[in-house]
């Protein structure tokens, strides 16, 4: 599970504006939710 956390947590930097946040943690969620369905 803690694989699965890290996977989550994007590299963030200052320069990037919460959008671009929000989109990186929505897709990482969306994989991980795609592995969760496929084990």
């Amino acid at each position: 599970m803690a694989d699965l956390i890290s996977i989550v947590v994007p590299v963030y930097n200052a320069e990037n504006s919460l959008e671009e946040l929000y989109l990186a943690i929505k897709k990482q969620l969306q994989l991980i939710i795609l592995i969760l369905n496929v084990s």
